[in-house]
């Protein structure tokens, strides 16, 4: 110990002097008579003991507290969830109309020669991509859907099933909507090898023996799906994929419908093979019977 005071720098009277300093009476640390050699120790063991304590910190430092308890917060009552907005109450649109082609003139469905299986298919076949109605002037085949930011918050249409039959050398339906996850099962009703190759918002072709049983694949992107025949190349076909069900096709007059339209404001768009695109703005109100015609110039 006494090796402990001479590497500190410290004497025996110098260490005693801090205890005093500190509080510590010598007394307090040595209470008890020892024999020489043992009070010698003692109090050098008690002294190093006592520097200890007066390095720690000032005398007049409080002593630590208890530690502090802690205690859980205090309870919250439930809070029942607020039921989500109900669904507007507001009576639906309709919308409903025709495409024309406006002139004299009326195009012919351009034709083509048949190069493959023509004991089958003949000597020449259409594209159908002209079939315009000589009486009312509607356009078949086109393509009409509505866009518009209310439709991309309501909730996902049901998904359908279409059947693609490919019948006579020619895809039945030409042109046809869908809403997205539907299933399109492709078949071949012709005794000679088909393909269904597709294009655009999807990607696949199938190989349709005859006789074999129809090959199905799901439509998930929304847009135009183009389909043809890598047989025949003639044979093509027009999707439109959305994820509401506000579409149609043109029937031969060239008329279209749409129901249960949600009442706000829309950019009604039509879509042809050859003619391309036409956007008019509308607005649907409550109850409303809209009257829309498209027209194309001839």
């Amino acid at each position: 110990m006494h090796l402990y005071l001479r590497r500190a720098g410290w004497s025996t009277d110098k260490a005693f002097k801090s205890i005093r300093s500190a509080g510590v009476s010598q007394e307090t640390l040595l209470p008890v008579p020892f024999t020489k050699p043992a009070r010698r120790a003692g109090a050098l063991c008690c002294v190093a003991g006592a520097i200890a304590l007066a390095g720690c910190g000032p005398a007049g430092d409080a002593p630590a507290g208890p530690p502090a308890i802690r205690t859980a917060p205090p309870a919250v009552p439930d809070v029942p969830a607020v039921p989500p907005p109900a669904p507007s109450q507001e009576p639906s649109g309709n919308i409903e109309g025709v495409v024309l082609l406006q002139g004299s003139a009326v195009p012919a469905a351009t034709l083509v020669p048949v190069g493959t299986d023509p004991q089958h298919c003949g000597k020449e076949r259409s594209l159908e991509d002209y079939v315009v109605d000589a009486a009312s002037r509607g356009i078949r085949h086109v393509i009409v859907h509505l866009e518009g930011a209310g439709l991309e918050r309501l909730p996902p249409a049901p998904p359908e099933r279409l059947v693609l039959d490919n019948k006579d050398c020619r895809f039945e339906p030409h042109a046809a909507v869908l809403t997205a996850g539907s299933t399109l099962a492709m078949a071949n009703g012709d005794p000679i090898l088909h393909t269904v190759h597709a294009y655009f918002a999807a990607s696949f072709n199938v190989a349709l023996a005859p006789g074999e049983p129809p090959e199905e694949r799901r439509l998930t992107r929304p847009g135009l799906v183009q389909l043809r025949c890598d047989s025949h190349g003639w044979m093509n076909a027009f999707i439109r994929v959305d994820r509401h069900p506000f579409h149609a096709v043109t029937d031969a007059q060239g008329r279209f419908a749409m129901t249960g339209i949600p009442p706000g404001r829309y950019t009604l768009k039509g879509w042809h093979e050859r003619l391309g695109e036409r956007e008019i703005p509308v607005e649907v109100k409550p109850g409303d019977r809209l009257r829309v015609d498209v027209k194309y110039d001839g």
